[in-house]
């Protein structure tokens, strides 16, 4: 995070002396400030001044400050503040909270001195918040993006034999594949398709149903282009008797489309784990002296001099701390920021995670890793991480395994993620059920390794134990 010392403070105080002496300890502390002196001079200055940050003083000579932000919120100027004010009122804290304040500073002894260190605080909570609406945004503009692709798209129209040859096909296979229309009739349709994709599936699905339904391929271009990755709708058309049809389809290059997604998927990880780390760094700020002050508390209760009331005392000291302690839990999300992971890599994190678990749980957790590299694209290493923690923590919970083996291994272009258990397994079919499944922890999974164009296969059986292989193709990765 940059130095939050580079940003210019606006100091609102009609206390002239208060005034310069709150800018001394800024200037001290290396920030740079202007002073006001009036409500009305400080609307003026922040009109033409969005850049600044404010300390204002609740009660001013003209106006209070909660009628200087109603006004220049009438005239869509947002900026950020805090407040200070030498009142302690509970509704007028929660009020100004509402308007927006990053803090609410009473005015006691010698506080100016310490208003730079929670100036501080202020500012790197608004610099985290400015980081997620940035990355919020992002998201927004990527979205317009996907419909302005969609709603300007151009189609590949074939006509296909039974015997899955292309009898015609659209002009348009030149602008989107860079192939010549002759060159492509007569030609199987398979030969179309990239090594690795699956047409022999779509042909069965197509064979059975009698058509295919947004199925996504990887399709030959020109030598000179990239491969397009598209999305093929087709139906069987019947003329006279079930022997004699044709294939309609239509090939849709979504490969801008994907690429877009990906960029999306990738910031909106970004988002996550940016906002845990957030926590993490919260929970490390004020959950930890609050612990810190309970642990001195209980040591002084247990000192057999203590009479009842400064037991009493103690005893209540350490109450308000919990209270305050448990606010602070509640408002964090279970998964924080797996610094080990961002540090040092998948096999350091994951072989973290497994020696911390192994101390406390009675299952045998095996940890294999074979990798070629160091290290892989930010967004690559969170979801092999998460979805091998995912796996592990669904084992111990409901798999009743003795043992649990889990292997991360890198083949050429190929990166794996192995998990296997000896536990109960269970029904796919039915856990592949919405409305059967316990839960939406497989759904999640896999829909999330989809999302990145991975693949994800699950085997299990009642009494036989679970599988779960999971593989990304680095090559596919775009960015990521």
């Amino acid at each position: 995070m940059a130095d939050v010392r580079n940003q210019k403070i606006l100091i609102v105080e009609n206390d002239y002396s208060l005034n310069s002496l709150i800018a001394i300890n800024l200037k001290t502390a290396g920030f740079y400030s202007q002073s006001v002196y009036s409500g009305n001079e400080a609307k003026e200055f922040i009109k033409s001044n969005l850049d600044y940050f404010a300390i204002l003083d609740y009660e001013l000579d003209d106006i209070n400050c909660e009628q200087l932000i109603n006004e220049l919120s009438e005239g869509n100027i947002k900026f950020p503040f805090i407040i200070i004010t030498g009142h302690s009122n509970q509704k007028l804290i929660v009020k100004m909270m509402q308007l927006g304040a990053y803090d609410f500073i009473i005015k006691d002894v010698g506080f100016s001195n310490n208003l730079p260190t929670l100036l501080v605080k202020s500012l790197e909570r608004y610099e985290s918040k400015k980081k997620i609406e940035d990355y919020q945004n992002e998201i927004i503009k990527r979205e317009e993006q996907f419909r302005n692709i969609f709603n300007n798209v151009q189609d590949i129209y074939l006509v296909i034999s039974k015997d899955f040859i292309v009898e015609e096909i659209s002009p348009s296979v030149k602008s989107i594949l860079g192939l010549e229309k002759e060159n492509t009739i007569n030609r199987y349709v398979s030969e179309l398709y990239m090594i690795g994709s699956d047409w022999k599936k779509h042909y069965r699905q197509l064979f059975k149903t009698g058509h295919l339904i947004n199925a996504e391929a990887l399709i030959k271009t020109n030598p000179k282009m990239t491969p397009k990755i598209c999305l093929i709708n087709a139906k069987k058309v019947f003329f006279n008797s079930v022997e004699q049809f044709k294939i309609i389809a239509t090939v849709r290059d979504i490969s801008e489309y994907k690429r877009l997604e990906n960029e999306l998927i990738t910031k909106t990880i970004k988002a996550e784990e940016h906002e845990r780390k957030i926590i993490a760094e919260s929970l490390h700020d004020d959950l930890g002296p609050l612990l810190s002050a309970a642990k001195l508390f209980i040591n002084l209760l247990k000192n057999p001099e203590k009479n009842i009331k400064e037991r009493g005392e103690l005893t209540s000291s350490i109450s308000e701390i919990i209270d305050d302690s448990i606010k602070n839990i509640r408002v964090a999300v279970n998964s924080l920021m797996p610094t080990t992971l961002s540090d040092y890599g998948l096999e350091k994190a994951f072989r973290a995670f497994v020696n911390k678990l192994t101390l406390n749980v009675k299952t045998n957790i095996n940890f294999n890793c074979k990798l070629n590299q160091d290290r892989f694209g930010a967004v690559i290493e969170t979801t092999i991480y998460r979805s091998g923690i995912e796996l592990i923590n669904n084992g111990l919970k409901h798999s009743c395994a003795s043992t649990i083996e889990l292997v991360v291994e890198q083949i050429e272009d190929n990166l794996w993620l192995k998990y296997s258990d000896n536990g109960v397994g269970f029904n796919l079919e039915e856990q592949q059920n919405p409305e059967k499944a316990h839960g939406h922890g497989l759904a999640n999974l896999t829909n999330r390794i989809k999302a990145l164009h991975g693949k994800i296969h699950i085997n299990s059986t009642p009494g036989k134990g679970t599988s779960v292989q999971i593989l990304f193709v680095l090559s596919n990765m775009y960015d990521f």
